[in-house]
């Protein structure tokens, strides 16, 4: 039993760590984000990233922080009873992705699919 407690308290004193490593971790960490806040003041600039595409002969720009990726479509299988720019959904590494024809969706004529 007394082994037990003396295990116990060992334990104890090995999984917490003092106050001066806790202090030293927290000016650290205090330090790095002293160092963050003054990178971001200082870079009043901002690169921006973005993806031209031509949809209907309407060019646009996506913001690729929003885009997730960018792939081919590959084999579409049809979704019955949906209207005809929904193209279907493709599987994408395990994951059923929609595929929508844009063009058609806001009125132009459809897609081809080799396009």
């Amino acid at each position: 039993m007394t082994q037990a407690l003396s295990d116990a308290a060992t334990l104890s004193e090995v999984a917490k760590p003092d106050n001066s490593v806790r202090r030293t971790r927290l000016r650290e960490f205090q330090a790095q984000l002293v160092d963050r806040m003054q990178a971001a003041q200082r870079g009043g600039f901002t690169q921006l990233s973005q993806l031209g595409v031509l949809i209907g002969g309407v060019h646009y720009l996506l913001d690729l922080r929003e885009a997730g990726e960018i792939v081919s479509v590959g084999t579409l299988t049809e979704v019955p009873l949906t209207r005809d720019w929904y193209k279907g959904v493709s599987n994408i590494r395990g994951n059923l992705t929609s595929v929508v024809d844009l063009p058609r969706f806001q009125g132009s004529e459809p897609t081809p699919l080799d396009a």
